[in-house]
This record gives structure tokens, C-alpha cells and sequence, in this order.
């Protein structure tokens, strides 16, 4: 099962993304698809490393990262731990 990021992720809607996120993992979704995040602030990295916490089976796996994530991530030293390889 997959959770869908929304196409912009910023502070404004981050709480409710979080939360909805939250809800799909304890629904036993194992997988975050990013392909459709067209805006993001540092907020999208906040919520996916909340994801990873709450996590407990440690198999959730973000998916089609798009390259403004994936420089969000390293620029704040979260890279490894949201992708690992």
C-alpha cells in the first residue's frame, strides 16, 4: 500500500499531511510515493522523518523522490536516514 504526498508540502499543510501520513502507516501502508510533490519546504522532511519514527516495522520506503527532495534531505543532513541505501 502506498501514501501519496501531496503536489506542494510546506508549512502551511504539513500538520494534516503529517497526520493523515501517520494514520496510513497504521494502516499498515509501508510506502510514501513523493512523485507528485511539485513545491516543498523544509516542512516535507519533518513529516517523512516523523514517518520513520513512528514506523515500527522499519520497512517504509519513500518512493520517486523528486531532486528538489533529495537536496532538501542532504542539505539538512537527513539524506541516510530518509533514503537509505
Amino acid at each position: 500500500m502506498t501514501f501519496c504526498l501531496p503536489a506542494v508540502l510546506t508549512l502551511a499543510n504539513a500538520r494534516s499531511c503529517a497526520e493523515a501520513l501517520e494514520a496510513a502507516i497504521s494502516r499498515g501502508e509501508c510506502s510514501v510515493d513523493a512523485a507528485a510533490l511539485t513545491r516543498c519546504d523544509s516542512s516535507v522532511i519533518a513529516v517523512l522523518l516523523k514517518a520513520r519514527r513512528i514506523d515500527k516495522t522499519k520497512k517504509i520506503e519513500i518512493l520517486n523522490p523528486p531532486s528538489m527532495l533529495l537536496s532538501l534531505a542532504t542539505l539538512y543532513g537527513a539524506r541516510e536516514l530518509l533514503f537509505p541505501l
